[in-house]
């Protein structure tokens, strides 16, 4: 009898769930729209209850639209949004909303931490900057702004843990790939750092205990077995962040093969045998899905999410196939406008906070056409930075994978051809967040001998974008220029006036 394996990615912008064949082939997809609450430009929050209750209602509809039984279903496992923290009390009930990666708040805090541990550190522990994007500086936030919160609080648990635990597991339990983004995890040992516990005044047993990643950790309840339709007692497997579990589903499991992630966020990652620090602290070096292997990071803050907001200021119709072919016909530069994708801050490589997103050029001739593609060259100018910094340390790219929602417009893929100058590869599968936490299902349930092996199952490449040679010299002055422009930019310290 065929097997089947469910999976959910519960990102920032929507819950996805699909049922896939042991092949690797995609049976059902469901995807249920799940926007934070924007409450201002610094606090990003989303309902837990509102969660869970997609994720079920999605696995549910993804069972009925595979046309399986739940039976065949062997296992579930996860890819989850990173970051994201709740506090939750001893009957096990939130205390609140999650603080979305995107929540910026805890920026305020981080002073009093960083005299007790500098940032240079800080990142050679956890291989991560120190920034408000993490959990650290939102459990600091909760510490100072909200005691009685932080007192009543029994664990602070990112959406691996916590949703795992709503599907049946007893404990609370958080994969090694989740946790390097908190900025708690020490991430050569592997294991929570007690110098950073120490520096925050936090003790280690309000976290997760940790664990590998595709191992079974729980079974199916009785009560979330009614609510999906899936099978009481259906091995839980412990699955992964999203992005490493995008680069598992795109198959970049060994060394030269860079994932890109074109979803609300824009990460670009490579896999490492060992880990790898820039002395300049502009990249994440986290751990991957496969224990004892290490991935380079270049977390971009707003990818995907930066065209949804300029669909949504020029009207929300959306950027169909006319809107993508006049943007086409805009050509390279974007009729002079150039655009800074900041709008929640600058993350790698110029980790600025502060930073504000800003179209430059502009005039009466500009266009919406132009605007679209601005945003787009925008962030892929982001992208080619951190591609940079990737080979100024040593790393060796043959190959890029895009994956995630934007990897479904090929002017984006074309446009990032031409500007890195590489070939790119698109998936059958363009979601791989999906595909990985499939595979990691998969293997947790005896698939195969390798995670490895099993990710070659659930990779399958589709579309080519060969690099256009006659751009490469316009859009090397124009990304010069832009490169000029951010510069005087920061030498002006203008995002802080």
């Amino acid at each position: 009898m065929a097997q089947f394996f469910a999976a959910v990615d519960c990102g920032t912008s929507a819950i996805k769930t699909a049922i896939f064949k042991e092949d690797g082939r995609l049976k059902s997809v469901v995807n249920k729209p799940c926007l934070p609450e924007i409450k201002n430009r610094c606090r990003i929050e989303q309902d837990p209850q509102l969660l869970v209750d997609k994720i079920f209602l999605a696995l549910k509809e993804a069972v009925k639209k595979a046309k399986v039984k739940p039976a065949s279903i062997s296992s579930l496992s996860l890819s989850t949004q990173r970051a994201t923290i709740i506090p939750v009390g001893k009957d096990k009930k939130p205390l609140g909303n999650f603080i979305s990666w995107q929540d910026l708040r805890g920026g305020k805090v981080l002073g009093g931490f960083r005299r007790k541990i500098s940032d240079k550190k800080y990142y050679k522990i956890t291989g991560i900057p120190n920034n408000p994007i993490f959990s650290l500086a939102k459990i600091l936030w909760i510490k100072k702004k909200a005691p009685q919160i932080y007192k009543k609080t029994d664990k602070f648990l990112l959406l691996h843990s916590y949703l795992l635990k709503e599907l049946g597991c007893e404990n609370y339990l958080e994969d090694y790939s989740n946790a390097s983004l908190t900025g708690l995890l020490d991430i050569k040992k592997l294991s929570w750092s007690k110098k950073i516990l120490k520096a925050a005044g936090l003790d280690e047993k309000r976290l997760a205990e940790l664990t590998s990643s595709g191992k079974v950790i729980g079974f199916l309840s009785k009560e979330a077995a009614k609510r999906t339709s899936l099978k009481e007692g259906m091995p839980l497997v412990s699955g992964g962040g999203d992005q490493q579990c995008a680069a598992c589903g795109a198959g970049a499991i060994k060394p030269g093969i860079l994932e890109i992630t074109l979803g609300t966020a824009g990460v670009p990652l490579v896999y490492l045998p060992q880990p790898v620090f820039d002395p300049k602290m502009r990249v994440m070096c986290c751990a991957h899905l496969i224990k004892g292997r290490w991935g380079l990071e270049g977390f971009q803050g707003c990818s995907g999410s930066s065209i949804q907001w300029l669909d949504r200021v020029t009207g929300g119709a959306g950027f169909g196939k006319a809107a993508l072919a006049k943007a086409k016909e805009s050509g390279p530069g974007a009729g002079g406008v150039l655009f800074y994708p900041y709008l929640a801050g600058a993350a790698c490589p110029n980790w600025d906070p502060e930073a504000k997103g800003i179209f430059f050029g502009l005039t009466l001739n500009s266009t919406k056409p132009d605007l679209l593609r601005a945003v787009i060259e925008g962030i892929s100018f982001e992208t080619k930075e951190i591609l940079k910094l990737y080979s100024w340390l040593g790393i060796k790219v043959k190959e890029i994978r895009l994956t995630g929602g934007g990897s479904k417009n090929d002017l984006w893929n074309q446009i990032q051809a031409d500007i890195y100058q590489k070939k790119i590869f698109t998936l059958l599968n363009h979601q791989a967040a999906l595909g990985g936490a499939a595979a990691l299902a998969a293997f947790g349930a005896g698939l195969d001998q390798s995670l490895e092996k099993t990710a070659i199952r659930f990779s399958k490449l589709d579309k080519i974008f060969y690099p256009d040679k006659s751009k490469r010299a316009r859009y090397n002055k124009i990304y010069k220029q832009y490169k000029e422009i951010h510069k005087s930019l920061s030498k002006g310290d203008i995002f802080r006036k």
